[in-house]
């Protein structure tokens, strides 16, 4: 009789040294974490437009005459990521004659139109999103623009968390136009017998921080 209590004491003993060392388990953590790391590296402000467009030809009537032509379209990105805004400019060298395949014959040299005889429009030209960005759409400073003179002008801009993604802008086919007067408008009866005298002029779009 006194061996069996023993045995049940020790078996009592052993079952409380096994509350101790096991219990523990069921009071851990129910969740973990992990720490996720992201690095971002700032982009670039970028502008792209239409390579090359062309005006019809016109022919003189001895009145101001008015032409125009398609300005094209034109993309632009912010993606360096700062959000401080930025402002889009234009502007053009003045309209000039195309130098003959041989140079210009002697005694003659290129021929120009007066400055401010170019005028950029946005009737019509929508700026659209590319790539899904949700950031708010800049908006056009101005509605024309003259662009051959010595200054840029700003044509668009993006005020402080504007902007910021790819955009799109189709001008349409008129919002290029050229006043020509007949008391500035020459044609190259040398360099250019029998055909058409061209003139040509380049746009340049820059894309600058800041509002």
């Amino acid at each position: 009789m006194k061996l069996n209590k023993k045995l049940g004491a020790a078996v009592l003993s052993i079952g409380l040294v096994s509350s101790v060392f096991f219990g523990s388990s069921a009071f851990a953590a129910p969740t973990g974490d992990t720490h996720v790391i992201q690095k971002i590296n700032a982009g670039t402000r970028d502008v792209s437009v239409t390579t090359s467009t062309t005006f019809n030809d016109i022919t003189l009537n001895g009145e101001i005459q008015k032409t125009n032509a398609d300005p094209g379209v034109l993309t632009f990105v912010d993606a360096s990521g700062t959000g401080e805004g930025y402002r889009i400019n234009a502007s053009s060298t003045q309209f000039k004659t195309v130098a003959p395949p041989g140079g210009y014959a002697a005694q003659t040299s290129a021929k120009t139109l007066p400055k401010g005889s170019l005028l950029l429009k946005n009737n019509g030209a929508d700026i659209s999103t590319v790539g899904g960005s949700t950031s708010q759409l800049p908006t056009w400073h101005g509605g024309s623009w003259v662009l051959d003179t010595d200054s840029e002008v700003t044509i668009m801009k993006a005020n402080k968390d504007q902007g910021m993604g790819k955009y799109s802008i189709d001008f349409g086919s008129d919002n290029l136009e050229l006043t020509l007067n007949p008391s500035t408008t020459y044609v190259d009866k040398i360099n250019y017998q029998g055909v058409s005298t061209p003139y040509e002029t380049t746009i340049t779009y820059t894309i600058v921080s800041g509002p």
